[in-house]
């Protein structure tokens, strides 16, 4: 059996107390919550999971970040043989204006306290718990 563990870097971006939550559309991602943070896997060569994450998150939502301090690692099983092991981070926005691509159908902004008193994936709310 082939087992591939990818590394990847997420982003709890922050603007007025809220965190910025992605929504995967339902046809690439059935199995799987459709909730998200922007971020994604580390590809091969790329040296330095900061500029990583900034790209991430810039071709995602077209919002350039501050990356201010690690906040969690997170294990997801996306299968039995795909796992990702992500470092999440807390993040700022530093200029844009959110447009997303079209890897999303929408984003909400969304107080700590909602995410973590709502139906959001467990990583997630871990994350957010790690911030206070």
């Amino acid at each position: 059996m082939n087992q591939n563990i990818f590394p990847a870097v997420k982003a709890l971006v922050i603007k007025d107390n809220k965190i910025l939550l992605l929504k995967k559309p339902n046809s690439v991602h059935k199995d799987f919550d459709a909730n998200d943070i922007p971020g994604g896997k580390i590809e091969f060569g790329e040296t330095n999971p900061i500029e990583a994450l900034r790209c991430e998150v810039k071709e995602e939502t077209n919002l350039d970040v501050d990356v201010q301090k690690p906040v969690h690692v997170v294990t997801i099983a996306w299968s039995e043989n795909f796992h990702v092991v992500g470092t999440v981070f807390l993040c700022t926005i530093k200029n844009g204006e959110l447009k997303l691509s079209d890897d999303h159908e929408g984003f909400l902004w969304v107080a700590k306290e909602s995410i973590l008193e709502g139906n959001f994936p467990s990583w997630i709310k871990e994350s957010v718990k790690r911030l206070e």
